[in-house]
């Protein structure tokens, strides 16, 4: 690589990761927890998957990383937090290549500058999202892909007189990149199982560019090997080869599913009056640029662009109409899933300015021009939307910092739902000691602090309230009032506000 390509990417890495941490949202409260609970646990020795029976336990392209972080950093947000950002800045650097490669270097900084102010990205880089980690292995695949059968056999042919070192390299570089292609869709598949879908954004590529089959050949051995692999992990750890797809069949049939039809096309197509707590406003008008430079692609005659953008279009389809089981039940849509495709959206939106630009010298001056306003526009629409995402888990962390500030011993015990003892557990660095009142109807106590109404789950959740006793809920006169969390006022987080009891013996019943 050249000097001024490593030092581009530095530079890009850098400003990449500057935005993420201005923009930090940590862990969230989708199965983040989750994943740290399974992680810690591989960490200190358990099997998390020995039953055969816990989903987010299979998904071991998110636990082993994140049991190495554990190992390094202890129970911390922000070392949990470093795997999604590391993704990241990786796929940033991938996505640069590959422009580069395709397209020149001028298309290689326009990629790398969009990805890093993508508006999702921006929202979910510091999250445990799987889909930030689908995105490295998209990045991946189409990195290795297009530097195996771009120009190899020509590189083969010119260099007959080097030396033979030299010819039995270029000779088995394909291969060895294709089989390392089919490997990474298999390394998608250990983060979440949701990754089988990319097969709706090859297709296009399949029919239109039509790799060879030799090409097809080799990946379809990465992935192979991939999978026996995990094959073989599971049938160790929990004694069945098929564990993993015996869990996903049970879990996808009970986990409810999104019914609405129109979801996808509100949230990505809606400008005004957007909620980022309900998924809107993580995108502003980054799809209808899309839907542009699809039709350009086309009438441009980029049959590689096109395939890869009709991919794009027919994996959003599936998403929006298809289904999850094979009941037949909708897919459980999610806003983040679309973080998966955002590195071929970068590509193929950079390969026709890029194009473009090449037209003329004021066609290309306006191109960078109106490039540099969409960065702004998609920065300020990220930074947006993390604003009122953070809301998710304000009130935890206010709460403990209260609990820091008090420097409790070790013996007093804090009652709250689980939710919110998870967070506080992980935003103490496990130094509180928490006892979850969910599950288990455990009698007032006479000592201890009370976390009334901790989180959203525990006031509008009837079926979450009901594992939970009547004290933790609506408490009798119980101890003394000493905090009481106020300030939020976005969509449901504005009807409750946290409170916080000290229990004492006198006001037992």
């Amino acid at each position: 690589m050249k000097h001024q390509h490593l030092i581009m990417i530095l530079l890009l890495a850098l400003l990449c990761l500057n935005l993420r941490i201005v923009n930090f949202v940590g862990i969230g409260i989708n199965d983040d927890i989750a994943y740290i609970q399974n992680a810690r646990a591989l960490a200190q020795g358990d099997n998390p998957i020995e039953t055969g029976f816990n989903q987010l336990g299979f998904r071991l392209g998110m636990v082993f990383p994140l049991s190495l972080l554990y190992k390094v950093f202890g129970y911390n947000e922000v070392g949990f937090s470093l795997y999604p950002i590391i993704c990241s800045l990786i796929t940033c650097s991938l996505i640069y290549l590959t422009a580069l490669k395709l397209w020149g270097i001028k298309a290689a900084v326009f990629a790398g500058l969009l990805w890093a102010v993508y508006p999702l990205q921006i929202v979910f880089a510091t999250q445990l999202s799987p889909s930030n980690q689908h995105a490295t292995c998209v990045a991946a695949i189409l990195f290795f892909y297009f530097y195996a059968v771009n120009n190899n056999e020509d590189d083969i042919s010119s260099n007959l007189n080097n030396n033979s070192n030299r010819k039995f390299f270029l000779t088995f570089r394909a291969p060895v990149l294709l089989f390392i292609c089919g490997a990474l869709l298999g390394v998608g598949w250990l983060i979440n199982s949701i990754f089988i879908t990319i097969i709706f954004v090859i297709l296009p590529f399949l029919f239109i560019v039509r790799p060879k089959i030799k090409y097809l050949l080799w990946i379809l051995l990465g992935f192979i090997f991939l999978m026996l692999l995990e094959l073989i992990i599971v049938k160790i750890a929990c004694g069945s080869w098929f564990a993993r797809f015996s869990c996903i069949l049970q879990t996808e049939e009970a986990v409810e599913s999104n019914t609405n039809y129109w979801y996808y096309p509100r949230a990505l197509f809606k400008l005004f009056n957007t909620n980022p707590l309900d998924d809107e406003g993580h995108f502003g008008i980054i799809w209808y640029l899309f839907a542009v430079v699809t039709i350009t692609a086309l009438l441009l005659k980029q049959k590689t662009v096109f395939a890869l953008a009709m991919g794009c279009w027919l994996w959003m389809a599936f998403l929006q109409w298809g289904f999850q089981s094979p009941k037949g039940c909708p897919i459980a849509k999610h806003i983040r899933y679309i973080s998966m495709i955002a590195p071929i959206q970068c590509l193929v939106i950079v390969a026709v300015l890029n194009r473009l630009s090449n037209y003329s010298k004021i066609l290309s001056r306006i191109i960078i021009c109106l490039f540099a306003l969409l960065l702004l526009h998609l920065g300020w629409t990220g930074s947006t939307a993390v604003r009122a995402v953070r809301i998710h888990t304000q009130d935890f962390k206010e709460i403990a910092r209260f609990f820091t500030n008090l420097q409790l011993d070790e013996d007093e015990v804090i009652y709250t739902d689980d939710m919110t003892g998870n967070f506080l557990k992980l935003y103490s660095k496990g130094e509180l000691t928490i006892r979850r009142v969910n599950h288990k109807k455990i009698d007032l106590p006479k000592s201890g602090y009370l976390v009334l109404d901790g989180s959203w789950y525990a006031v509008f959740l009837p079926e979450y309230r009901a594992q939970m006793p009547e004290w933790s809920l609506n408490p009798p006169p119980i101890g003394e009032l000493l905090y009481t969390v106020h300030g939020k006022d976005i969509c449901m987080y504005g009807h409750f506000n946290p409170k916080i009891y000290k229990i004492l013996p006198e006001y037992q019943p």
